[in-house]
């Protein structure tokens, strides 16, 4: 229904929500509807709320693991772009 509902809006305005993309011809650049922004907003909300509520249900000791082990992945990903 959702998807019907961004279908829809873009249709109904074409201009307004897609383009063809200056730099590659053969792509179209998207954007979101005003209706499809809120329920992005929500959605990383909602995860938030959820990382942060789980977050706070393991030790002291997994925090310092888990912080741990993401920066090694992001070290990792700095290198790989290397």
């Amino acid at each position: 229904m959702i998807t019907c509902f961004f279908i829809y809006e873009i249709f109904s305005n074409p201009n307004k929500y897609y383009r063809a993309d200056i730099k590659d011809k053969r792509a179209v650049l998207v954007s979101l509807t005003p209706k499809g922004k809120e329920i992005q907003t929500k959605k990383w909300h909602e995860i938030y709320q959820r990382f942060t509520n789980n977050l706070a249900k393991i030790s002291a000791e997994d925090k310092l693991d888990l912080a741990y082990a993401l920066h090694k992945v992001n070290v990792l990903l700095k290198k790989m772009e290397d």
